[in-house]
């Protein structure tokens, strides 16, 4: 879908089909249901964090890269450690209360639908990046990696993937040191 719309679009309407999913668990009431939003859920939530990733690695440079995917990784584990901890805690907060036609789970889940919303404004500030691709193929890659150098093959590949390459090799240029 990026590759046919803009990484911009595909983020933001991921966003905004994250945003309907604690609506679903609010209006579920069997199983069957729940299955249903927990599919949509996967789905929704796969593409936004396929274009977040996208996005990190148009933004980064290419020396720091696993540097920047690490720190990446690392706090959105946090904030879903956090999130997690703190959706239980206000869990049993409304336990037992009401609001409107709402009550226990219900009032919790609707709130986070509402913040949800909320923070879909912040996607349309977000400017498009251009992730570009690498100046060769998969199979070139490969062939070098147990060829050429069997040896340094993991060093290799993973010095293509960083950019650290030597651009004698790109596009068919096969000229290789003994």
């Amino acid at each position: 879908m990026a590759n046919r719309y803009s990484n911009r679009a595909v983020l933001i309407v991921t966003g905004i089909l994250i945003s309907f999913v604690p609506f679903g668990y609010m209006l579920s009431s069997n199983i069957y249901e729940i299955l249903i939003v927990r599919i949509f859920d996967g789905f929704a939530w796969a593409g936004f964090d396929l274009i977040l990733f996208n996005y990190l690695i148009g933004i980064t440079p290419s020396e720091g890269r696993p540097s920047y995917v690490a720190n990446h990784t690392l706090i959105s584990g946090v904030g879903s450690i956090t999130a997690a901890l703190a959706g239980g805690w206000l869990a049993m907060g409304f336990a037992g209360s009401t609001f409107l036609i709402f009550s226990g789970l219900q009032i919790l889940f609707l709130l986070s639908f509402v913040l949800r919303l909320g923070t879909i404004t912040f996607l349309f500030k977000i400017k498009d990046v251009d992730v570009k691709s690498p100046d060769f193929s998969l199979s070139f890659i490969l062939w070098r990696m147990v060829a050429v150098e069997p040896v340094r093959g993991i060093k290799n590949f993973r010095d293509i993937i960083l950019g650290r390459h030597d651009t004698r090799f790109a596009k068919g240029k096969y000229e290789f040191r003994t």
